[in-house]
């Protein structure tokens, strides 16, 4: 692939390694998936739905912020 800009390449290769943890969740009935920031709460990245009037709504526009359950790890004393 050949790229030509007149940007520096830090500039054009800036954040090009840093790693994203992408997940795909269920939220108000739609599948999107979305980039995880912090525990119970992602950006969303992508709508993963085929109903064409999920495109159309705002609320699972990218780059909102959604919370969602994460499911706790239940640990067994042997005590």
């Amino acid at each position: 692939m050949l790229l030509y800009t007149p940007l520096p390449l830090e500039l054009v290769l800036e954040g090009y390694d840093h790693y994203r943890c992408y997940k795909e969740i269920e939220f108000a009935g739609v599948k999107l998936q979305v980039e995880q920031l912090e525990s119970g709460r992602g950006k969303i990245t992508r709508i993963l739905s085929t109903n064409p009037k999920d495109f159309l709504n705002p609320l699972f526009q990218p780059g909102n912020i959604v919370s969602f359950d994460v499911p706790q790890i239940q640990t067994n004393s042997l005590q």
